[in-house]
């Protein structure tokens, strides 16, 4: 499978000590569109009549959804969207921005939480670390703007043109970039623009309902029923000199589980 095979591409390119024995890991090095994540009709849509439909419902194998920004790095600018959290999503959740991600463990989360607050952690090799808690209502089936501004080590974020959260971290400096809904939450997405050197915006009104089109297409999870990612590192043959990596995708396919892998082996130069 493509995604197997991108995620043993993006290993080869990685320093040998960072090759660390890993059973049932997450994928290193790349973040991937998971989750439903499908452009959608909607008579709440914040403008127009499309919205990117953004889930992941406690029946798959994960309850965090991602949908991930056309470019595979970004470093300064401004992040712009507009987030809705459906009514039908659990009574615990949290949807915002996954940001300077390298993948699905490394990276900064922010998220509109349903305790009320918006909660900015910084994550590394999956370890969670709060940097700011701020009190904040949420509510459900309302539109918020998120606008998301770094520059340098600064994060502020403005909700609804209000400053909300500033402060300052360099644990990363760049990555991926990604809309999320976390804990199964329910999330419309509408007018997203990015603005760096320049600005480019998408209302989404130009896209046919169904899957993510133009820039916004690249293979995930997203692509098939009820998916998983896996990855597996070991000594070949008992040798701490070289890797036998394998990435593994696994599916539902008419309510039969299925899973593709691929293999391969990297040196210590």
């Amino acid at each position: 499978h493509q995604l197997a095979q991108e995620q043993l591409e993006v290993l080869r390119n990685f320093p040998y000590a960072q090759l660390s024995t890993t059973t049932a890991g997450s994928f290193k090095g790349v973040l991937l569109h998971k989750g439903t994540v499908e452009i959608a009709s909607s008579t709440d849509a914040y403008s127009g009549n499309n919205i990117v439909n953004l889930t992941s419902a406690s029946s798959t194998v994960t309850t965090t959804a991602h949908l991930v920004f056309p470019k595979n790095s970004y470093n300064d600018g401004t992040f712009t969207t507009q987030l809705r959290i459906h009514s039908d999503s659990p009574s615990t959740f949290g949807a915002g921005y996954f940001f300077r991600a390298l993948d699905e463990n490394n990276g900064y989360l922010l998220t509109l939480s349903s305790t009320n607050d918006v909660i900015l952690d910084v994550i590394e090799d999956g370890t969670v670390t709060n940097l700011v808690t701020q009190l904040y209502t949420v509510l459900t089936d309302t539109w918020y703007e998120l606008q998301l501004t770094l520059s340098g080590s600064s994060i502020d974020l403005d909700i609804n043109s209000l400053p909300i959260i500033t402060t300052s971290d360099t644990t990363f400096t760049e990555g991926y970039a990604a809309v999320v809904a976390v804990d199964e939450a329910h999330v419309g997405v509408d007018d997203v623009s990015i603005t760096e050197s320049s600005t480019v915006s998408w209302d989404f009104e130009s896209f046919t309902i169904g899957d993510l089109q133009g820039e916004w297409r690249r293979p995930g999870l997203s692509d098939l029923a009820s998916s998983s990612a896996r990855l597996d590192i070991t000594n070949y043959l008992g040798s701490d000199k070289i890797k036998e990596i394998t990435a593994t995708i696994e599916w539902l396919e008419q309510n039969a589980t299925t899973s593709i892998s691929q293999t391969t082996l990297i040196g210590q130069n």
